[in-house]
């Protein structure tokens, strides 16, 4: 009978796990449903892509600033590539760019089903509706098979 302490200690962490009290079994808290945690994943997930969003376009001035300069250009990976030699404060602002955009892509394919590499495309294709002439983007060549930069000439 010397386990009888032990027992009741594990029956009322237990109980406890369960949302009871050690006395009575007055409720008992249920578990969320996948459907719940879901939802869930999905108001953080949307959350997130808003902060990201938000944090993209408060840096558009100054991306703007890098490709008027034709340091960077926009890849078809979605995100900036340095095309001259970049100041450090350049490429800060360069690393925090393809930080949130990366982060941004990987929600998006989480959501829709989609791979990475095809939101970052859709992404590119969506930024050449912004692009100035001038700026360095890459376009698919048939001929090679390979992306190859130019400048955008519209």
């Amino acid at each position: 009978m010397k386990y009888r302490p032990l027992l009741f200690v594990v029956a009322l962490t237990l109980a406890s796990l369960c949302g009871r009290s050690g006395a009575a079994p007055d409720t008992v808290m249920v578990p969320p449903t996948i459907t719940q945690i879901t939802m869930n994943r999905a108001d953080a997930n949307s959350d997130r892509q808003a902060q990201l969003k938000e944090s993209i376009a408060g840096r558009s001035m100054q991306v703007r600033a890098l490709l008027d300069a034709q340091v960077v250009g926009e890849s078809h990976t979605g995100l900036l590539v340095a095309r001259k030699n970049v100041q450090l404060d350049q490429q800060a602002i360069i690393n925090l760019e393809n930080r949130d955009r990366s982060e941004l892509f990987e929600l998006q394919a989480t959501q829709t089903a989609a791979s990475i590499p095809q939101v970052a495309l859709r992404f590119y294709k969506e930024r050449l509706a912004c692009a100035r002439k001038g700026d360095w983007v890459e376009h698919y060549h048939i001929n090679t098979h390979r992306w190859e930069w130019f400048q955008w000439d519209r």
